[in-house]
């Protein structure tokens, strides 16, 4: 008795070079299916299939890095297919915003000058809110604010992975004292 196997010739395509966390990424294989009766997807712990269609399937990737994904088929006969690859690279599309200072005292002199609010992604996006006053550099001038509490939003939508997020700062009046007064 000789063993079969079939021989996927040709690798799985996804569905673009990349994909970006918490989204959903289409791999598929093209083949002549109308004799393969089992797809075995083989997937990362990282990737969760939210679709399986067979000859293709859904991948929502949970974290970043680059991830590799097999597929191998058994036809009408019982012969499995070799592993074929797939190569998925995953892009972090959070934002993590920061300031530093927070509460900000309007009072203080040092803090009347722009802060610059720093986030996870190049700085190719757009600021918005109370404050800004330099949208594509992400400058928060504290006068220009306000006492209160300010949101501040920060949105990239070039790129693979759309970047939107917002954070909020609080300018306080600082501390008053009442005057001393001597008799």
């Amino acid at each position: 008795m000789t063993l079969m196997s079939l021989n996927l010739t040709s690798q799985i395509l996804c569905e673009a070079d990349s994909v970006c966390v918490g989204q959903d990424g289409e791999l598929y294989y093209s083949i002549d299916s109308s004799n393969i009766v089992y797809w075995d997807w083989i997937v990362p712990t990282s990737g969760v299939v939210t679709q399986n269609n067979g000859d293709s399937i859904y991948i929502n990737w949970t974290s970043m890095g680059f991830f590799k994904v097999g597929l191998r088929v058994k036809d009408n006969q019982g012969c499995w297919s070799d592993t074929s690859w797939c190569y998925v690279d995953v892009i972090n599309n959070s934002c993590g915003l920061s300031t530093g200072i927070n509460p900000i005292c309007v009072s203080h002199p040092i803090q009347q000058l722009p802060i610059h609010i720093v986030t996870g992604q190049p700085n190719n996006g757009v600021w918005s809110g109370p404050g800004i006053v330099d949208s594509t550099k992400g400058e928060f001038h504290v006068g220009v604010a306000g006492i209160g509490s300010h949101v501040i939003l920060y949105e990239q939508t070039s790129g693979r992975c759309p970047v939107k997020c917002d954070i909020t700062i609080t300018v306080t009046p600082g501390p008053l004292i009442s005057p001393i007064y001597i008799d």
